[in-house]
């Protein structure tokens, strides 16, 4: 397997290998390492649906040569069910323009990469303290080391922390003079932590992109946010006929109509109804209805087929 110090080493220093799998929980440092590479290719980054995507597009000449950009590939399933030691030799030989990033979680796919892809896999276990720390300061180098440590100690693991020293960092000083520790707890972080209203805004801003990122941190039961996604169509609803209710969602409500809101719940109350009476993968249910938000236009529940394979 090869090392996290040896890929930091190569990604981090603007020295990207062609082919990576990211594995492991370690949600937050595989961002820290995308992001590098998204700067490291001036932004050019393309999310595939397989590796047999790449495969075809890199194996076939193109008139306009193609640019170098990072490909970010998540869970492809068909990939992992085609391992064999043959495919070692097929990615060695594939004239990759760019740099290739496969995206996994669960240890059994790390194990299986590790496997007959070792030199390319790399296991994003949790972080030390230490090295969290060091990320932070990169991050946000204007934060004392007091609001580091509370980070930290707030939020164990990189993601966690990272989101909130980011907020802390628009906190001007002369608010956080006297807001660390307890009070700064209680009265800030508490109202913004929660992953329910991370997915709330995501959903009102349709935002999928972020939407993804919560999901794939969310520890809670995954179920629930199909009720939480039910409960911020009703929250929209209600401020578009109460133009000055209060709430979180009210920056995001110009972004829907009385169609689009009633024709997202039905698509939505369906879903969360199938699980009721079929064997289906609640995470798969939630990407494809965050991708439904991407529409201009919200289609209604008999123009589409909710059926996820």
């Amino acid at each position: 397997m090869l090392n996290i110090k040896e890929a930091g080493q190569q990604i981090l220093r603007n020295n990207p290998g062609k082919f990576y799998i990211f594995g492991g929980p370690e949600y937050g440092v595989k961002c820290k390492y995308i992001d590098s590479l998204k700067n490291h290719y001036g932004g050019r980054v393309t999310e595939v649906d397989s590796f047999q995507s790449i495969n075809d597009l890199m194996s076939v000449r193109h008139i306009i040569p193609l640019e170098s950009q990072v490909y970010i590939i998540r869970y492809d399933e068909a990939f992992l069910s085609s391992l064999k030691e043959t495919t070692l030799t097929t990615i060695k030989r594939l004239k990759i323009i760019g740099t290739v990033v496969m995206i996994y979680h669960d240890n059994k796919a790390l194990t299986k990469c590790d496997k007959f892809l070792s030199e390319y896999t790399i296991s994003f276990d949790t972080v030390a303290a230490t090295y969290v720390r060091n990320y932070l300061k990169q991050d946000y180098p204007e934060l004392n080391d007091k609001l580091l440590d509370f980070a930290l100690k707030s939020r164990p693991g990189y993601k966690g922390a990272q989101i909130l020293a980011g907020l802390l960092s628009h906190i001007p000083d002369s608010m956080l003079q006297n807001c660390y520790d307890d009070l700064l707890q209680s009265s800030f972080f508490v109202e913004q932590s929660s992953a329910e209203e991370h997915i709330k805004i995501g959903l009102a801003s349709k935002n999928f992109k972020y939407l993804i990122q919560v999901l794939e941190i969310y520890s809670g039961d995954i179920e629930n946010l199909l009720y939480t996604l039910l409960n911020s169509l009703v929250e929209l609803d209600r401020l578009l006929v109460k133009k000055y209710s209060e709430s979180s969602l009210r920056p995001y409500v110009s972004y829907w109509t009385k169609q689009d809101i009633h024709n997202m719940y039905m698509i939505v109350f369906n879903s969360l109804e199938n699980l009721r009476t079929i064997s289906s993968d609640v995470e798969s249910q939630l990407v494809y209805l965050f991708g439904i938000l991407q529409y201009k236009e919200i289609p209604s529940l008999n123009m589409i087929s909710l059926e996820v394979y």
